[in-house]
This record gives C-alpha cells, structure tokens and sequence, in this order.
C-alpha cells in the first residue's frame, strides 16, 4: 500500500470519529435532554442536587424539619449537619447524604433508585442516643456500613442514579454550587 492508501485510511477513520461524535453530541443534547430541572419524555420530577447545594440554597426546601434515623432535626441543626467537616466521622458522612437525599426527594426527586439506601441509612442512624455527630470512626466495621450507604447516596444525589439526571451537573445542577 502506497502513501495514497495510507492517507484515504487516515481521513477515512478521522471522517468516521467525527460522525460518532457528532451523533454522540446530538443524542445526548436531543433525545436524552440534559436539562437539570428534570429529563425530556414529559417525566415530571427534579433531578437531585448535591448536599453541599441544599447547604448553599435552603430557600430551595420544601421541608423545615426532618427525621434522621430516630431523630428529628430542624433545618438550623440540618444546616449545620451540612455544613460539619467530616474529620474521618462516618455518621457526618452518612448524614450529610441522607440530608440531601431526603430533601431531594421532598422536592420531587425520583427515589426509585435510593429509596432501598435511604432506608438503610436511617437504619444505621437509628440506634444512637441524641443528635449527630456520632464519632464513629470510618475505619470501624460500622463506619464502612455508614459510608458504603453513604457513597450510593452521593451518586444518588448527583444525579448519577436518576434517569435524564446523570450526565452532570449544570450551573445550578445536581453537584452544583
């Protein structure tokens, strides 16, 4: 094969990549609708939002209290919750999703997905004595409990589990501000 050859097989396979990404590019902008607000097909929720969103935009809350494992929490505790450092405390990890995830699903957001782990983490919350933090450390088999539900509920709540949602977050987004 001649140079001639070589060269229409290199503009051949640079023709064919700029096809697949042309169409990847349409599919994704027309038929899976990106939108943040929630996916195309007339499917009528919102996609979820990060929990350092909901920390940032509490005017967003449908809810002023919630009930975290055996514990109620007004929004000036659940703010704070958001706001904890985790410093290597796997219920603040736990919490901070289980917060965003049930203000997520307040506003609309389809739990389909982490309904079975919301659950779960109000399991593990439940047994403790007064409000968060619990200082259980990550390391302990219980802290790998609480932050393996944990990080199911951070893809939940970036929009990673929700169907239309999980092409990432916009200005406003799941993990936005």
């Amino acid at each position: 094969m001649g140079r001639k050859g070589i060269w229409l097989r290199a503009i051949l396979v640079l023709a064919l990549f700029v096809a697949g990404f042309l169409a990847g590019s349409f599919l994704q902008d027309k038929v899976l609708d990106t939108n943040p607000e929630g996916p195309a097909g007339g499917v009528d929720h919102a996609c979820p939002r990060s929990h350092g969103w909901w920390k940032n935009h509490t005017d967003g809350w449908t809810v002023d209290s919630l009930r975290l494992g055996a514990h109620g929490y007004t929004r000036t505790l659940l703010v704070e919750i958001l706001g904890m450092a985790t410093g290597g405390d796997a219920s603040v990890i736990l919490g901070r999703q289980l917060i965003a995830a049930k203000l997520n699903v307040a506003s609309g957001s389809d739990d389909s997905a982490a309904a079975d782990s919301i659950s779960r983490a109000d399991d593990l919350l439940d047994g403790f004595v007064g409000p968060l933090p619990y200082r259980i450390h990550a390391s302990t088999a219980e802290g790998q409990a609480m932050v393996a539900v944990g990080a199911v509920l951070e893809d939940y709540n970036l929009g990673q589990l929700t169907p239309g949602c999980e092409s990432g977050p916009g200005p406003d987004g799941p993990g936005g501000p």
